[in-house]
């Protein structure tokens, strides 16, 4: 007995109590329960990874919400809904959902604190999946380029040989810019992914709930590392970490220790990401965390090595060496007409100069 078969019991008495409710006609109370057992199907089926069972039982039990129910019970009808069509990637009705359902909990006089906070968190778990989902298409759609680009050279056509140096000018601005583009794009993504994980544990945060704060604590955590700021996800999810650890909480100790594992490699100890990942290994459950946590000592256990069982501030360390360091400069042209693009320049500040790991004479080359 374990965690799967929980849901798939919950999802065979949910659709029994569902029949029952539906032949009985004419009450309103009957209906309403008839809703609450549609809801706890959806959300059954979506833990089973039957998305399209959890849509339908999430979509009738909306109409009924609708028709006989209040606003929070839409509200939670109206998220089940979103992380449904989030599942199957429909990102723009899953974020029609969640605005109905904010707008929704906006209207009530006295503000349902719990029920605002699921909402919230069900937004920044979309905004995650809308970013990785840009992400992914931006690296497939580079690695296409550069493929049409090797064929290209190989296979020149006399059209192209016959392209005088305008044009050619002209395609290379005009792919710059759409590059450009793309980069201010994913930055936006990303910048409101962190921001709406920072939202969804304020909103727990208020409600008390100390162990979903720490979920959501650790999701942030999560964000900030995909943004490039491993010095603030490693403080976040650490945090997150020790409470787990106090409270017993077993199930999400697995992931947490990866995302402090991933952290302090970013930030230059591997040897403690190394001792952490192994004993991670002991408490993952999942075979997706076990696979990154074995991808994590691959890396961090040779870098350990190197350091000799020092830490990165030790003098004679791999990170000490560093400390003097000849670097030899050549004059780029972007240099020449004004510098380097914007969004460079941040990724540079916030994935390099704001880690600890890196000596300051480096940082300020």
């Amino acid at each position: 007995w374990n965690y799967a078969d929980a849901m798939d019991e919950a999802l065979k008495v949910g659709r029994q109590a569902v029949t029952l409710c539906r032949h009985v006609t004419g009450r309103p109370s009957c209906r309403i329960r008839q809703a609450d057992g549609l809801f706890l199907c959806g959300f059954a089926a979506l833990e089973l990874n039957r998305t399209r069972d959890g849509l339908k039982s999430s979509e009738d039990a909306l109409k009924i919400f609708v028709e006989v129910g209040g606003p929070r019970s839409q509200a939670s009808a109206l998220r089940a809904v979103a992380l449904s069509e989030a599942a199957i990637k429909k990102y723009d009705k899953a974020q029609e959902a969640i605005e109905r359902a904010l707008g929704l909990l906006k209207s009530l006089d006295t503000q349902d604190e719990a029920l605002l906070a699921e909402v919230l968190a069900t937004e920044s778990y979309l905004a995650k999946q809308v970013y990785f989902a840009a992400l992914s298409t931006s690296q497939k759609k580079s690695g296409s380029s550069e493929k049409q680009q090797q064929q290209q050279t190989q296979e020149k056509t006399k059209e192209q040989e016959e392209k005088t140096t305008e044009q050619k000018e002209g395609e290379e601005k005009e792919k710059e810019q759409q590059d450009e583009e793309e980069d201010k794009q994913l930055k936006s993504l990303q910048e409101a992914m962190v921001e709406k994980a920072r939202v969804a544990l304020d909103a727990v945060l208020r409600t008390e709930d100390e162990a979903t704060a720490s979920l959501r604590r650790l999701e942030l955590g999560e964000a900030l590392y995909s943004s490039g700021d491993a010095a603030g996800a490693l403080t976040e999810s650490t945090m997150a970490l020790e409470y787990m650890k106090e409270k017993g909480l077993g199930r999400f100790q697995g992931q947490a220790m990866l995302t402090v594992a991933v952290c302090r490699l970013a930030t230059g100890d591997p040897k403690g990401a190394l001792e952490l990942a192994r004993e991670a290994e002991k408490a993952a459950k999942d075979s997706t965390t076990l696979q990154a946590l074995a991808e994590v000592i691959s890396i961090a256990k040779p870098m350990a090595a190197q350091l000799g069982g020092k830490t990165s501030a030790d003098p004679g360390s791999y990170y000490a060496q560093l400390e003097n360091p000849t670097v030899r400069f050549e004059v780029h042209k972007e240099y020449e007409e004004g510098g380097v693009k914007k969004t460079t320049y941040s990724d540079l500040i916030n994935m390099r100069i704001h880690c600890g790991d890196t000596p300051e004479p480096i940082s300020f080359d």
